[in-house]
């Protein structure tokens, strides 16, 4: 296992089982995929992890921040607003603030906070903020993407002309059932692009496709099918060993041993559910 003092909210996952609900109709050929996103590569810094690029916070664990305000709303909407010029976002808060709230297992809230450049969604962009039992601030998560002031949503495409474009390129088995785009902005390697998020099903495929589809000049950006997604579940560490048994490193089996496990850490593993799961090569995603 990696060292107890410092390890990111969600790792060491173990997947006990994944159960895969497919249909039986045939998926249409994988070779149809485009994928230019690529995961971010990160370094530590410190107690945080940071982007390796442009150098910006990426997650910080074992925080005890104490924020203004009387709720947690406005503790974690006062704490993103004092860190946003340090983590180059100027436009989260800009508009009117989108964010969803849920309590994870052993009773932290969390708040997800959208990213949204001029109200249009940055999609899967998010800033994290998770409070402990205290209501003090314990772990962040940022995959926002700073979006240049001047940079351009009105497309030159319209929305059916870009389904259009994806229907001629994937030629669908079948009728197609299910075809919806929105508007978006999607990231690139830091890049940001004006772009429909279409999603396309068939009749005659199993196959669930997402497209990215440049909203200026027609160009595909990606295609994946998002059918090869399921649905498994995973023991983990949440947030880790030393927060959630209020112990201290070394003592009692809360120590690092060459990767081995004991039951001291086994018992405070959770099981939880891992939705979406993605398989590229050996790797689970």
């Amino acid at each position: 296992m990696r060292k107890l003092n410092y390890i990111a909210p969600l790792w060491s996952i173990f997947i006990i089982y994944s159960n895969m609900l497919f249909s039986q109709k045939p998926a249409q050929s994988t070779d149809l995929e485009i994928v230019n996103s690529k995961p971010y590569k990160t370094e530590k810094n410190g107690s945080a992890t940071i982007r390796s690029k442009d150098k910006v916070l990426f997650s910080q664990v074992g925080l005890n921040i104490e924020a203004p305000g009387v709720t947690k709303l406005e503790k974690a909407k006062y704490y993103l607003n004092s860190i946003k010029n340090s983590i180059r976002l100027n436009n989260i808060l800009d508009d009117e603030l989108v964010y969803k709230e849920n309590k994870s297992d052993l009773g932290f809230n969390i708040f997800r906070f959208f990213q949204t450049f001029k109200k249009l969604k940055v999609d899967n962009n998010q800033f994290l903020i998770s409070f402990n039992k205290m209501n003090r601030i314990n772990c962040i998560v940022n995959t926002t993407m700073p979006i240049p002031p001047n940079f351009n949503i009105l497309p030159k495409l319209s929305s059916r002309r870009a389904q259009d474009i994806f229907i001629k390129y994937l030629k669908p088995a079948g009728k197609v059932v299910y075809n919806k785009s929105e508007l978006v902005i999607h990231m690139i390697d830091y890049t940001p692009f004006l772009s429909y998020k279409i999603n396309i099903n068939s009749s005659e495929s199993s196959a669930d496709w997402e497209a990215f589809i440049d909203a200026l000049n027609g160009k595909i950006i990606e295609v994946q099918n998002i059918a090869n997604q399921a649905n498994g579940t995973c023991k983990i560490f949440f947030h880790d060993p030393i927060s959630s048994s209020r112990g201290a490193y070394g003592v009692g089996g809360l120590i690092d041993d060459s990767d081995a496990s004991n039951p001291t850490l086994e018992a405070l593993q959770v099981v939880k559910d891992l939705l979406e799961i993605t398989y590229s090569g050996d790797y689970i995603h």
